[in-house]
């Protein structure tokens, strides 16, 4: 299962994930009906709009606070953000 082996959990724990996200209506299941073994699941219009206005959000951050920035902070931020963006993929590697 291509979720199991991204997220490094088992297939179990992805089963009960997948239902429990169902259950909150936060995605829809469906089967292939070319290929019965193969299930697709797709963010539902609730998560859809949750993430909406999460951006939103986000976005009303980052003006408040970023604008609030020299381009030196803003440079040196960026470089973080650099840096975890190699390490994180990184360390997920090492524990598969």
């Amino acid at each position: 299962m291509q979720i199991a082996q991204q997220l490094g959990i088992t297939q179990s724990a992805v089963s009960q994930l997948l239902n429990t996200l169902e259950k909150k209506e936060w995605i829809r299941r469906s089967i292939n009906p070319n290929n019965r073994r193969e299930l697709h699941v797709e963010l539902s219009e609730k998560a859809k709009t949750y993430l909406e206005n999460m951006r939103k959000v986000e976005l009303a951050i980052i003006e408040k606070y970023y604008s609030a920035l020299s381009f030196d902070e803003i440079s040196t931020l960026t470089s973080i953000y650099e840096k975890l963006d190699q390490l994180i993929p990184h360390q997920n590697e090492e524990k598969g």
